[in-house]
C-alpha cells in the first residue's frame, strides 16, 4: 500500500489516503510510456542550433538563384485589362435594360 499525504488549502495536513499501486493500471501500455519519455527527453534540449545565413558561409559572392521573371508580361496584362473594361461595360449595359 502506498500512503500519500492529504493537505487542505492552506497546506495544513489533513489525513492520509492509501491505495494499492495495482489500482492504477492493470497493465502498462509501452506506447504511452514510450510518448512520455520522448516527450520528457525532447523538452530538455537547449534548441539553440541554426544553419549559416548567406553572409556567413565561406565561398563565392555569386548570385545564388535567378532573379524571378515577372508573373504576366505587358502585353497579357494589356489584353487583360481589355478584356476585363469589354466585360463591364457589357455588365452594364445588361443591368441598364
Amino acid at each position: 500500500m502506498i500512503s500519500v499525504p492529504v493537505v487542505d488549502m492552506t497546506g495544513k495536513s489533513v489525513g492520509t489516503y492509501e491505495f494499492d499501486p495495482a489500482e492504477l493500471a492493470k497493465d502498462i501500455n509501452k506506447q504511452l510510456l514510450h510518448d512520455a519519455v520522448l516527450m520528457y527527453q525532447q523538452n530538455r534540449r537547449q534548441g539553440t542550433v541554426r544553419t549559416k545565413t548567406r553572409g556567413q558561409v565561406a565561398g563565392s559572392t555569386k548570385k545564388l538563384f535567378k532573379q524571378n521573371p515577372p508573373l504576366i508580361s505587358e502585353q497579357d496584362y494589356d489584353n487583360l485589362r481589355t478584356a476585363l473594361d469589354v466585360a463591364k461595360s457589357n455588365y452594364a449595359v445588361e443591368e441598364a435594360t
